[in-house]
Order: C-alpha cells, then sequence, then structure tokens
C-alpha cells in the first residue's frame, strides 16, 4: 500500500512538474476564456499542432520558440500587450487568424481572415514595424478587402501564411486592418 502511494505521489509530482506548451503559455488565461466563448467550435492554438521540421527550424533559423500559432505584440498603439491566434476548427479542415486587442474591460477579438486548411499547414509570427509591398508576383486585387500595395507603419504587425508557400503582413491604421500580400 505504501508503494502504490509514493508511485501515485511520484506521477502526480511528474505531472505538475511538466512543462506547459509554449503556445498555451502566451496565452492570458482570460483571453483563452473570451476566444473559446466567442469561437466555440475552434481550439487554441497548441505547438504540437506542427510537425516536428516546421518547430525545429522555426527555433534554429526564425529566432522563435517553437510556437507558430500565436504572435504578441502592440498592434494597436496603445501600450498593452494585443495578440493574434490561428485557432482550428473542431468540425472541418478549417483555421482562423484571430486576433485580441487588450482594452480596459477585457479583450477585443476579430476576425482577420480564414484559411480552407489545416493549423498545421500555416504559421503565424509578429511582424516588425517598417514599410512593407506587395510582390510583383501577386497581382494587387481592391476586390480583396483591406488588401493594399504598400503599408508603412511605426506598430508591430503580423506576418503569416502557409509554410514556404505565401507570407502576408497585417496592420493596424486608422482605417483598421489591412494587408499586403509579400509573396505567394
Amino acid at each position: 500500500m505504501v508503494l502504490l502511494l509514493l508511485v501515485l505521489a511520484l506521477q502526480t509530482t511528474a505531472v505538475a512538474s511538466s512543462p506547459r506548451d509554449v503556445c498555451d503559455a502566451k496565452i492570458p488565461d482570460a483571453l483563452k476564456r473570451a476566444t473559446q466563448k466567442r469561437f466555440p467550435d475552434y481550439e487554441l492554438p497548441d505547438a504540437s499542432d506542427h510537425p516536428d521540421w516546421q518547430v525545429e527550424n522555426n527555433k534554429a533559423h526564425g529566432g522563435g520558440d517553437g510556437c507558430l500559432s500565436v504572435a504578441l505584440g502592440d498592434f494597436d498603439g496603445d501600450g498593452q500587450g494585443d495578440a493574434a491566434l490561428l485557432l482550428r476548427s473542431t468540425k472541418r479542415t478549417h483555421s482562423l487568424l484571430v486576433v485580441a486587442l487588450r482594452a480596459k474591460k477585457g479583450w477585443t477579438i476579430g476576425r482577420l481572415t480564414e484559411w480552407h486548411r489545416e493549423r498545421s499547414t500555416l504559421y503565424l509570427a509578429t511582424a516588425s514595424p517598417g514599410a512593407y509591398r506587395e510582390t510583383i508576383s501577386f497581382a494587387y486585387s481592391q476586390s480583396d478587402p483591406g488588401a493594399v500595395e504598400v503599408v508603412a507603419s511605426r506598430l508591430s504587425g503580423l506576418v503569416t501564411g502557409v509554410t514556404e508557400s505565401t507570407v502576408i503582413y497585417y496592420f493596424w491604421t486608422t482605417a483598421g486592418w489591412v494587408h499586403v500580400w509579400a509573396s505567394d
């Protein structure tokens, strides 16, 4: 009996001391609750969603921490930490890019784009302030809501897309969120 109690105690300690998922650790609990309430058919980011080669590449060459589905920064310039998340549908092959701006009374969460593909094929990171221009290889389309040819921002933004395929930069402006296709 004593041996059984010792084994159970050691298992409990091992579980309690196991590291949290790197993506989970980046998302404040209040934001987790607000996101799950707003998007109940979607799962929060998890580093294990991505293949090991993507995670290792992100750590080795991208200067990342292995979480390819969460971006943090002050996206709206109010001095508060904001977040962007890639959410995975629990019902179909579908993902959402959402942005959560921290407000005094919680979070304002909005949808930026929908992807008709698994989250494991996508990436998300914080983009540095600067000027970004659409590439010649991608034809700028005014019918794409929020698409612009050039964006210059003093704020951090988002960079997202399909791994090894597309690069799209999102920035908050006085006109709302705009984006530039930098690679297709």
